[in-house]
Protein backbone atom coordinates (compact mmCIF):
# COMPACT_ATOMS: atom_id res chain seq x y z
CA UNK A 1 0.00 0.00 0.00
CA UNK A 2 2.88 2.36 0.69
CA UNK A 3 4.15 1.81 -2.86
CA UNK A 4 0.73 2.65 -4.33
CA UNK A 5 0.61 5.74 -2.15
CA UNK A 6 4.11 6.81 -3.21
CA UNK A 7 3.11 6.42 -6.85
CA UNK A 8 0.06 8.60 -6.32
CA UNK A 9 -2.52 5.89 -7.06
CA UNK A 10 -3.96 5.95 -3.53
CA UNK A 11 -3.72 8.27 -0.56
CA UNK A 12 -4.72 8.21 3.07
CA UNK A 13 -7.36 10.54 4.41
CA UNK A 14 -8.70 10.94 7.96
CA UNK A 15 -12.47 11.47 8.00
CA UNK A 16 -14.30 12.81 11.02
CA UNK A 17 -17.04 10.19 10.97
CA UNK A 18 -15.36 7.11 9.47
CA UNK A 19 -11.80 7.53 10.64
CA UNK A 20 -8.69 6.83 8.47
CA UNK A 21 -9.51 5.63 4.96
CA UNK A 22 -7.63 4.77 1.76
CA UNK A 23 -8.95 6.74 -1.20
CA UNK A 24 -8.36 5.66 -4.79
CA UNK A 25 -7.65 8.55 -7.12
CA UNK A 26 -10.45 9.37 -9.55
CA UNK A 27 -8.25 9.30 -12.73
CA UNK A 28 -7.36 5.64 -12.12
CA UNK A 29 -11.01 4.71 -11.52
CA UNK A 30 -12.04 6.56 -14.66
CA UNK A 31 -9.34 4.85 -16.71
CA UNK A 32 -10.34 1.41 -15.38
CA UNK A 33 -14.03 1.74 -16.25
CA UNK A 34 -13.40 3.29 -19.64
CA UNK A 35 -11.07 0.39 -20.43
CA UNK A 36 -13.82 -2.09 -19.51
CA UNK A 37 -16.21 -0.23 -21.80
CA UNK A 38 -13.72 -0.40 -24.67
CA UNK A 39 -13.33 -4.15 -24.13
CA UNK A 40 -17.09 -4.57 -24.59
CA UNK A 41 -16.99 -2.46 -27.76
CA UNK A 42 -14.19 -4.58 -29.24
CA UNK A 43 -15.94 -7.83 -28.30
CA UNK A 44 -19.08 -6.72 -30.14
CA UNK A 45 -17.20 -6.40 -33.43
CA UNK A 46 -18.96 -8.52 -36.06
CA UNK A 47 -15.85 -9.03 -38.20
CA UNK A 48 -12.12 -8.41 -38.25
CA UNK A 49 -12.69 -5.27 -40.32
CA UNK A 50 -15.25 -4.03 -37.80
CA UNK A 51 -12.80 -4.75 -34.95
CA UNK A 52 -10.07 -2.70 -36.64
CA UNK A 53 -12.53 0.17 -37.21
CA UNK A 54 -13.54 0.12 -33.55
CA UNK A 55 -9.86 -0.05 -32.58
CA UNK A 56 -9.08 3.11 -34.56
CA UNK A 57 -11.93 4.92 -32.79
CA UNK A 58 -10.62 3.77 -29.40
CA UNK A 59 -7.12 4.99 -30.30
CA UNK A 60 -8.46 8.45 -31.14
CA UNK A 61 -10.42 8.64 -27.90
CA UNK A 62 -7.49 7.43 -25.79
CA UNK A 63 -5.72 10.78 -26.20
CA UNK A 64 -8.35 12.29 -23.88
CA UNK A 65 -8.29 9.57 -21.22
CA UNK A 66 -5.89 9.28 -18.26
CA UNK A 67 -3.35 6.53 -18.98
CA UNK A 68 -4.91 6.13 -22.42
CA UNK A 69 -2.21 3.79 -23.76
CA UNK A 70 -2.61 1.42 -20.82
CA UNK A 71 -6.41 1.57 -21.13
CA UNK A 72 -6.30 0.47 -24.76
CA UNK A 73 -3.82 -2.34 -24.06
CA UNK A 74 -5.89 -3.63 -21.13
CA UNK A 75 -9.06 -3.48 -23.24
CA UNK A 76 -7.45 -5.58 -25.98
CA UNK A 77 -5.96 -8.09 -23.53
CA UNK A 78 -9.41 -8.76 -22.04
CA UNK A 79 -11.05 -9.65 -25.36
CA UNK A 80 -10.45 -13.37 -24.83
CA UNK A 81 -10.25 -14.35 -28.50
CA UNK A 82 -6.63 -15.13 -29.41
CA UNK A 83 -7.35 -14.71 -33.11
CA UNK A 84 -8.99 -11.32 -32.60
CA UNK A 85 -6.07 -10.15 -30.46
CA UNK A 86 -3.73 -11.21 -33.26
CA UNK A 87 -5.73 -9.26 -35.85
CA UNK A 88 -5.79 -6.16 -33.68
CA UNK A 89 -2.08 -6.33 -32.83
CA UNK A 90 -1.29 -6.72 -36.53
CA UNK A 91 -3.38 -3.62 -37.28
CA UNK A 92 -1.59 -1.64 -34.57
CA UNK A 93 1.81 -2.58 -35.97
CA UNK A 94 0.84 -1.03 -39.31
CA UNK A 95 0.62 2.41 -37.67
CA UNK A 96 4.28 3.20 -38.31
CA UNK A 97 5.21 6.56 -36.73
CA UNK A 98 5.83 9.17 -39.43
CA UNK A 99 8.84 11.33 -38.70
CA UNK A 100 9.15 15.06 -39.27
CA UNK A 101 11.97 17.57 -38.94
CA UNK A 102 12.56 20.25 -36.31
CA UNK A 103 14.52 23.01 -37.96
CA UNK A 104 15.71 26.52 -37.25
CA UNK A 105 12.96 28.61 -35.69
CA UNK A 106 10.98 25.67 -34.28
CA UNK A 107 9.78 26.01 -30.69
CA UNK A 108 9.54 23.19 -28.15
CA UNK A 109 7.63 23.60 -24.89
CA UNK A 110 8.45 21.38 -21.91
CA UNK A 111 5.52 20.92 -19.52
CA UNK A 112 6.20 19.91 -15.92
CA UNK A 113 4.05 19.84 -12.80
CA UNK A 114 6.20 22.17 -10.72
CA UNK A 115 7.36 24.87 -13.15
CA UNK A 116 5.83 27.19 -15.66
CA UNK A 117 6.25 26.09 -19.25
CA UNK A 118 9.84 25.97 -20.46
CA UNK A 119 10.26 27.17 -24.03
CA UNK A 120 13.18 26.04 -26.18
CA UNK A 121 13.86 27.78 -29.49
CA UNK A 122 15.96 25.94 -32.08
CA UNK A 123 18.70 28.16 -33.46
CA UNK A 124 20.69 28.41 -36.62
CA UNK A 125 21.65 25.18 -38.35
CA UNK A 126 19.36 22.96 -36.28
CA UNK A 127 17.76 20.05 -38.14
CA UNK A 128 16.55 17.29 -35.83
CA UNK A 129 14.22 14.39 -36.66
CA UNK A 130 11.08 13.98 -34.60
CA UNK A 131 9.04 10.76 -34.46
CA UNK A 132 5.31 11.00 -35.06
CA UNK A 133 2.46 9.48 -33.06
CA UNK A 134 3.94 6.61 -31.04
CA UNK A 135 0.64 5.66 -29.36
CA UNK A 136 -0.17 2.52 -31.42
CA UNK A 137 3.32 1.09 -30.88
CA UNK A 138 3.23 2.08 -27.21
CA UNK A 139 -0.03 0.12 -26.86
CA UNK A 140 1.67 -2.84 -28.55
CA UNK A 141 4.56 -2.56 -26.08
CA UNK A 142 2.14 -2.98 -23.18
CA UNK A 143 0.25 -5.74 -24.97
CA UNK A 144 3.46 -7.69 -25.58
CA UNK A 145 3.77 -8.26 -21.82
CA UNK A 146 0.73 -10.57 -21.86
CA UNK A 147 1.63 -14.12 -23.04
CA UNK A 148 -0.39 -14.86 -26.18
CA UNK A 149 -0.10 -17.73 -28.67
CA UNK A 150 -1.04 -17.07 -32.27
CA UNK A 151 -3.20 -20.20 -32.32
CA UNK A 152 -1.51 -21.72 -35.37
CA UNK A 153 1.24 -23.60 -33.48
CA UNK A 154 3.68 -21.01 -34.77
CA UNK A 155 5.42 -18.13 -33.07
CA UNK A 156 3.70 -16.27 -30.27
CA UNK A 157 1.96 -12.94 -30.78
CA UNK A 158 4.57 -11.52 -28.41
CA UNK A 159 7.44 -12.53 -30.68
CA UNK A 160 5.71 -11.06 -33.72
CA UNK A 161 5.15 -7.76 -31.92
CA UNK A 162 8.76 -7.55 -30.76
CA UNK A 163 10.10 -8.41 -34.21
CA UNK A 164 7.82 -5.82 -35.81
CA UNK A 165 8.45 -2.78 -33.60
CA UNK A 166 11.67 -3.75 -31.80
CA UNK A 167 13.90 -2.13 -34.40
CA UNK A 168 12.45 1.31 -33.75
CA UNK A 169 15.19 3.94 -33.75
CA UNK A 170 13.28 5.88 -31.10
CA UNK A 171 12.38 4.91 -27.56
CA UNK A 172 8.73 3.83 -27.49
CA UNK A 173 7.94 5.68 -24.33
CA UNK A 174 5.60 8.40 -23.11
CA UNK A 175 7.00 9.97 -19.93
CA UNK A 176 4.32 10.71 -17.32
CA UNK A 177 3.81 14.25 -16.00
CA UNK A 178 6.31 15.00 -13.27
CA UNK A 179 8.61 17.50 -11.64
CA UNK A 180 11.42 19.02 -13.65
CA UNK A 181 14.15 17.76 -11.33
CA UNK A 182 12.73 14.22 -11.53
CA UNK A 183 13.17 14.07 -15.30
CA UNK A 184 15.11 10.95 -16.24
CA UNK A 185 18.49 11.63 -17.86
CA UNK A 186 19.77 8.93 -20.21
CA UNK A 187 23.27 8.48 -21.62
CA UNK A 188 23.34 8.02 -25.40
CA UNK A 189 26.16 6.98 -27.74
CA UNK A 190 26.34 8.64 -31.17
CA UNK A 191 27.35 5.89 -33.59
CA UNK A 192 28.49 7.00 -37.07
CA UNK A 193 26.22 5.64 -39.78
CA UNK A 194 23.70 4.36 -37.23
CA UNK A 195 22.42 7.17 -35.02
CA UNK A 196 22.03 7.49 -31.27
CA UNK A 197 21.91 4.39 -29.09
CA UNK A 198 21.14 4.42 -25.36
CA UNK A 199 24.02 3.12 -23.27
CA UNK A 200 23.72 -0.67 -22.85
CA UNK A 201 24.04 -0.15 -19.09
CA UNK A 202 20.84 1.94 -19.01
CA UNK A 203 18.77 -1.19 -18.36
CA UNK A 204 15.00 -1.39 -18.89
CA UNK A 205 13.98 2.14 -19.87
CA UNK A 206 10.83 1.57 -21.95
CA UNK A 207 7.76 -0.72 -21.80
CA UNK A 208 8.93 -2.74 -24.80
CA UNK A 209 12.12 -3.76 -23.00
CA UNK A 210 10.00 -4.87 -20.05
CA UNK A 211 7.88 -6.98 -22.42
CA UNK A 212 11.01 -8.47 -23.99
CA UNK A 213 12.26 -9.40 -20.52
CA UNK A 214 9.06 -11.32 -19.75
CA UNK A 215 9.12 -12.91 -23.20
CA UNK A 216 12.69 -14.13 -22.68
CA UNK A 217 11.63 -15.71 -19.38
CA UNK A 218 8.55 -17.30 -20.96
CA UNK A 219 9.85 -18.38 -24.37
CA UNK A 220 13.68 -18.52 -24.29
CA UNK A 221 13.75 -20.41 -27.60
CA UNK A 222 11.87 -17.58 -29.30
CA UNK A 223 14.25 -15.09 -27.72
CA UNK A 224 17.15 -16.81 -29.45
CA UNK A 225 15.17 -16.82 -32.70
CA UNK A 226 14.77 -13.06 -32.38
CA UNK A 227 18.53 -12.72 -31.93
CA UNK A 228 19.14 -14.77 -35.09
CA UNK A 229 16.62 -12.65 -37.01
CA UNK A 230 18.09 -9.34 -35.79
CA UNK A 231 21.62 -10.31 -36.84
CA UNK A 232 20.58 -11.84 -40.15
CA UNK A 233 18.53 -8.78 -41.15
CA UNK A 234 20.99 -6.32 -39.58
CA UNK A 235 18.40 -4.81 -37.25
CA UNK A 236 20.74 -2.76 -35.09
CA UNK A 237 18.17 -1.26 -32.74
CA UNK A 238 16.49 -4.62 -32.15
CA UNK A 239 19.93 -6.11 -31.46
CA UNK A 240 20.57 -3.35 -28.91
CA UNK A 241 17.29 -4.14 -27.14
CA UNK A 242 17.97 -7.88 -27.21
CA UNK A 243 21.43 -7.48 -25.74
CA UNK A 244 20.13 -5.19 -23.02
CA UNK A 245 17.63 -7.87 -22.01
CA UNK A 246 20.09 -10.76 -22.40
CA UNK A 247 22.53 -9.12 -19.98
CA UNK A 248 19.79 -9.05 -17.36
CA UNK A 249 18.14 -12.42 -18.01
CA UNK A 250 21.39 -14.41 -18.03
CA UNK A 251 21.33 -14.25 -14.22
CA UNK A 252 17.89 -15.93 -14.06
CA UNK A 253 17.43 -18.89 -11.73
CA UNK A 254 15.75 -21.04 -14.39
CA UNK A 255 18.61 -22.99 -16.08
CA UNK A 256 16.92 -23.13 -19.49
CA UNK A 257 16.29 -19.38 -19.49
CA UNK A 258 19.75 -18.58 -18.12
CA UNK A 259 21.57 -20.69 -20.70
CA UNK A 260 19.59 -19.26 -23.63
CA UNK A 261 20.26 -15.69 -22.47
CA UNK A 262 23.97 -16.44 -21.96
CA UNK A 263 24.29 -17.82 -25.49
CA UNK A 264 22.43 -14.80 -26.86
CA UNK A 265 24.66 -12.39 -24.96
CA UNK A 266 27.85 -13.99 -26.33
CA UNK A 267 26.57 -13.93 -29.92
CA UNK A 268 25.30 -10.35 -29.64
CA UNK A 269 28.50 -9.12 -27.99
CA UNK A 270 30.63 -10.53 -30.81
CA UNK A 271 28.32 -9.13 -33.48
CA UNK A 272 28.32 -5.79 -31.70
CA UNK A 273 32.13 -5.61 -31.76
CA UNK A 274 32.34 -6.62 -35.43
CA UNK A 275 29.57 -4.27 -36.52
CA UNK A 276 30.20 -1.15 -34.47
CA UNK A 277 33.88 -1.58 -33.66
CA UNK A 278 34.93 0.62 -30.78
CA UNK A 279 31.96 2.99 -30.99
CA UNK A 280 30.55 1.43 -27.80
CA UNK A 281 33.10 -0.28 -25.65
CA UNK A 282 30.82 -1.66 -22.96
Amino acid sequence: MQRLSDQGITHWTDTRSLGPRIVVRIPELLAHHISLSWTNDLRKATSDEDAVEKLNLVLRLSHFVPYGDLCVAAAIARIGSGRRVYVISDALSEHTPQESRLQEGAIIELLTTDKRRIRLCLGEGMDERLPGDMLPWLVLSHLAVVPADSGDDGSSVNMRIINRIGNSEDLIYNPPPGKFNDTIALHFHDVPGVGSLPCPNAGIIEPLLQAMYFHAMWRPEEFEQLVECALKEHKIFLAWRLRTVARIVKSATNPRVREAASRADIVLAEWWRNTLGGAISH
